[in-house]
């Protein structure tokens, strides 16, 4: 399995937008952290086509801020210590209150190390306090990047016992047999890829993943199409994961108290506000500075 860092820092506005997993070809482990501003599906979704394992059922557990869970013709809100489990990812909606601070620890999975069952619908439940605590503590745990997998493996372990004694389907498997072997290819591929989608501001293009992994122009985007595909990320080749990083990164930022369009462009690694305000009108979402309350709206 890989253990996966991205990350996006406005330091200047204290902003930060931050995913880190463990990816398996069989589930995925997501901690989400959200600081000072709001991420909303409504609004990002629409932008794109929604790419990979969408069949996976998810349950998700709010750790801190709010989140509002549009599935199966469902609405609701979720504060800390509530979880939500869906039967598939189609179709699911998302809006994640960083105002001040959101964590959120989602897994998806697929017959095999995590479960075997299938959720049906859409229903929600609630932690006690110490198994929120818990799965604070692993949440910690995988956000740092000294972690080695099979530490990582043992959180996961104890991370499943906590869900399954609170309901939910998950089966508990030895932490030995949640680690898969990863080629070495996928594995730079992965880590090259959090390196550069975690520093937009430094304008990565396609040379910098061609240096950093040996790699000419056509290889490199194949071999990204292949790793987004094998483990479920929502991109297609370099050119379309850097694209949606920049856009969903950018609209997400612009939500902030005192974000500022010509500030926000360049984290996100454009050359200009004017670039910026393009790529988003090309993407049909709406002009920076008419985001926010935008956001705010859909509420």
């Amino acid at each position: 399995m890989l253990l996966s860092h991205r990350e996006m820092h406005v330091p200047e506005l204290d902003l930060r937008l931050d995913t880190h997993a463990v990816v398996h070809t069989r589930y995925r482990v997501h901690v989400v952290e959200r600081r000072n501003v709001v991420s909303e599906d409504a609004l990002l979704l629409r932008s794109f086509d929604r790419l990979g394992h969408l069949s996976r059922p998810t349950l998700t557990v709010l750790l801190e801020g709010r989140a509002r869970i549009r599935a199966c013709g469902q609405e609701r809100w979720l504060s800390a210590g509530d979880m939500a489990l869906i039967e598939a990812k189609a179709g699911v909606e998302m809006r994640q209150d960083g105002a001040p601070s959101f964590l959120s620890l989602a897994i998806e999975w697929e017959p095999g190390p995590i479960s075997c069952a299938r959720p049906a619908g859409f229903t929600t439940g609630r932690l006690d306090a110490a198994g929120t605590a818990a799965l604070h503590e692993a949440a910690g745990a995988l956000r740092a990047r000294h972690t080695a997998p099979d530490r990582a493996s043992a959180w996961l372990a104890r991370i499943v016992a906590v869900l399954r004694a609170s309901g939910s389907p998950l089966d508990l498997a030895p932490a030995p047999d949640l680690i898969e072997p990863v080629p070495d290819g996928m594995r730079r591929v992965g880590a090259a890829l959090d390196g550069l989608l975690s520093n937009l501001r430094g304008r990565p293009t396609s040379v910098d993943l061609e240096t950093a992994l040996g790699l000419g122009a056509r290889q490199v985007n194949r071999v990204v199409a292949e790793f987004n595909e094998r483990y479920g990320f929502n991109a297609t080749g370099w050119r379309d994961t850097r694209l949606r990083r920049q856009l969903l990164m950018g609209a997400t930022l612009m939500t902030a108290p005192g974000a500022h369009v010509e500030g926000i462009a360049e984290a996100v690694g454009y050359g200009s506000a004017r670039a910026f305000q393009r790529a988003l009108a090309d993407a049909s979402l709406p002009s920076a500075s008419a985001i926010a309350s935008i956001v705010r709206g859909l509420e």
